[in-house]
């Protein structure tokens, strides 16, 4: 299983069936999931707090797609998927250049984890 570690905005609409689609640089650690394994998401451990969703959420990986950039994935994916609050693809490349540096990006690539919440 793996372990993936998400704020607790993102895990809040993992768990209410929002949030599908998980993008992360292409490291090594990420390129070795493969469809139908399961990921564990967990809120950041530094952000947790009282109240906050302190149970993780199961989920089982549908599908997996590479991209060279952030923007590339979110103009082949539903962006609202990544990220259900955003307005616009704008909007979401702006907060992934905000968590990665583009050097980064396309040194590594991008990859889309879509899943589906363990029943």
């Amino acid at each position: 299983m793996h372990k993936l570690e998400v704020d607790a905005a993102a895990l809040k609409q993992i768990f209410i069936g929002e949030k599908t689609i998980e993008g992360r640089l292409g490291k090594p650690e990420y390129l070795k999931i493969r469809v139908g394994d399961h990921i564990q998401f967990q809120e950041v451990t530094s952000q947790k707090r009282q109240g906050a969703y302190n149970a993780p959420a199961l989920t089982t990986v549908k599908q997996l797609l590479y991209f060279e950039s952030f923007e590339d994935m979110l103009h082949s994916v539903n962006f609202q998927n990544v990220i259900p609050n955003a307005e616009t693809v704008d909007d979401v490349v702006k907060t992934f250049s905000k968590l990665y540096a583009t050097q980064d990006e396309y040194e590594y690539g991008v990859v889309a984890i879509t899943f589906a919440l363990d029943q």
